[in-house]
């Protein structure tokens, strides 16, 4: 008898990978934190205990990180949500696929959704709004928080938007919605991104939510029948808990050690390849670091607790202690605040630089005009 595999839907902060690689919620999850996401999800539980009526001394004082607690010290949180009334932070819903209807799960609930007197069913998207509100306007607003450095996605095109403007329409029954998200920089400076979404393009929202969701359960059904299916490798991969067993990233495990031994003739010759060659050797590179980055972690984490020894002998991987000077920002700002600079003067002193990175990307086709 086969085995039944369990349905992994997407949440919406997983919607964009659930579209690009139903697959992916058909392998193991292997669920794993770090110091950016521990970062993020501080800020997160910082700003909802705020907007939940909770002083922010108070609220500071559940943040274990200096570095933390030291942007959220500095955080203007006005700056987010200071023009709307009824704000709510931390909103949970689900969307039914097939009803379209939307329902409220609860406030502030941790994303605890499975622990519900009424979890969700197979047939609904879930996902946590940030904080919501109203404008004086009448205007329908939801928002989201983003404390990481590497994602610039805005408003109109992030999923995880799209889902929290479908379930605000629909729960206040609004005709637009405002999304917006709240860019949150290590100096605590808020950035604002907004996009106003018609009722017509809601509606084409809630199509392509229908169809992420059918998309996951026929990878399911597939798998569940014995198909061998494809994974689809992107940027959406990064934060993917099926990462460790995935087919594509385990099959460059395989190939890694013997290129290594031909890495050195690889690096004289990268100057007589060809663009093409040039673009596959700069690919598979970029692939082989993605993957260190999740193998030399998960390594560093065993060797502190037992060190382990090369087969002569003679190097071993173990934890090593080092005293290390450094300013304390944290202290900085507490001493500014004691001091009586405000946000502005404190935010100020932090300088916004252009970073230049090489990376792959899209080319852009080239306009022409049309024949007359």
């Amino acid at each position: 008898m086969k085995r039944k595999l369990p349905l992994l839907l997407p949440t919406a902060s997983s919607l964009e990978r659930a579209e690009r690689c139903p697959t992916s919620f058909c392998l193991a999850q292997v669920i794993a934190t770090n110091e950016d996401a521990e970062r993020g999800t501080a800020i997160h539980a910082f700003v909802a205990q705020v907007l939940s009526g909770i002083p922010a001394a108070d609220a500071l004082e559940l943040v274990a990180d200096k570095e933390t607690k030291a942007t959220c010290t500095a955080l203007d949180i006005r700056s987010m949500v200071g023009d709307l009334d009824n704000v709510r932070p931390e909103v949970a819903y689900a969307f039914d696929t097939k009803t379209r209807a939307v329902r409220e799960l609860g406030v502030m609930i941790d994303r605890r959704y499975s622990e519900l007197e009424h979890p969700p069913t197979e047939d609904e998207l879930v996902g946590t709004v940030d904080a919501e509100g109203m404008r004086l306007s009448g205007i329908a607003v939801t928002g989201d928080l983003k404390s990481g450095f590497l994602d610039q996605t805005d408003p109109e095109h992030a999923r995880q938007s799209h889902f929290a403007a479908v379930t605000r329409r629909r729960s206040v029954d609004a005709e637009h919605v405002e999304a917006r998200i709240w860019r949150v920089g290590e100096s605590g400076k808020v950035k604002t991104l907004e996009h106003t979404f018609s009722g017509f393009a809601l509606d084409e929202l809630e199509d392509d939510l229908v169809a992420i969701h059918a998309g996951v359960v026929n990878a399911h059904e597939r798998m569940q029948a014995g198909e061998t299916l494809q994974v689809s490798p992107g940027s959406w991969c990064r934060y993917c808990p099926s990462k460790p067993v995935c087919p594509a990233f385990a099959g460059l495990a395989r190939e890694m050690l013997p290129n290594l031994a031909r890495v050195g003739g690889m690096i004289a010759g990268v100057m007589k390849m060809t663009p093409p060659e040039q673009f596959e050797i700069y690919a598979r590179v970029k692939e082989a670091a993605k993957l260190i980055d999740e193998i030399l972690p998960r390594l560093n984490a065993i060797a502190k607790h037992a060190p382990f020894v090369s087969a002569d002998g003679t190097r071993e991987v173990a934890l090593v202690a080092y005293e290390k000077e450094s300013f304390s920002k944290e202290l900085a700002i507490a001493l500014l605040n004691a001091k009586g600079a405000t946000a502005d003067e404190i935010a100020s002193l932090y300088s916004t630089t252009t970073i230049e990175s090489v990376r792959m990307k899209p080319v852009k086709k080239s306009k022409r005009g049309k024949a007359a």
